[in-house]
């Protein structure tokens, strides 16, 4: 069985970048760069921290769960974004930041994004400590990363009974 509340701790808490050889990819954290690139296996991980929030007071609070994933998930917004309508999706969440400061800083940018940005410049900057195949991996991190985490966060949020869906 595992431990969800070290599970929970490990999506959460500051992770420790470094590594002791070529193989060695603890600097990814509970993290694979398949979860980064492709983001597989993250609903798991945002079950982890919704159940981390929810429970807070040992009722079940959804709405707080709902603000500590948005926290999570926060990517700030583009600097020539336009400003957003009532009824249009956001992805920066930084007004959650004094509610959350461990998930997401006054620009917007949340835990994930930090993470995912904090591993690509410690595989660029330790380039002779990773592997060929590790390198490889950092540079859709830096180039394709925020755009398509920008959808994904958004695609979150839209209802499984949207009749705006393809599966309506």
């Amino acid at each position: 069985m595992l431990n969800e509340i070290e599970e929970f701790k490990a999506y959460t808490d500051k992770p420790a970048y470094k590594c002791s050889g070529k193989r060695d990819l603890s600097f990814l954290g509970r993290f694979s760069f398949e979860m980064m690139k492709e983001f597989t296996g993250l609903s798991r991980v945002l079950t982890i921290i919704a159940r981390g929030y929810m429970f807070r007071n040992g009722a079940p609070d959804v709405v707080y769960a709902r603000r500590a994933l948005c926290a999570w998930c926060s990517i700030p917004d583009k600097k020539t974004a336009a400003p957003k309508e009532e009824w249009q999706f956001k992805t920066d969440f930084s007004d959650l930041h004094e509610e959350f400061p461990e998930l997401v800083d006054k620009t917007g940018k949340g835990w994930f994004y930090r993470h995912v940005h904090k591993v690509e410049r410690f595989i660029t900057k330790n380039s002779d400590n990773v592997s060929k195949t590790t390198l490889s991996n950092a540079e859709p991190l830096k180039t394709k990363f925020d755009a398509a985490w920008r959808d994904k966060v958004k695609q979150y949020q839209v209802s499984l009974y949207s009749p705006e869906t393809k599966g309506a």
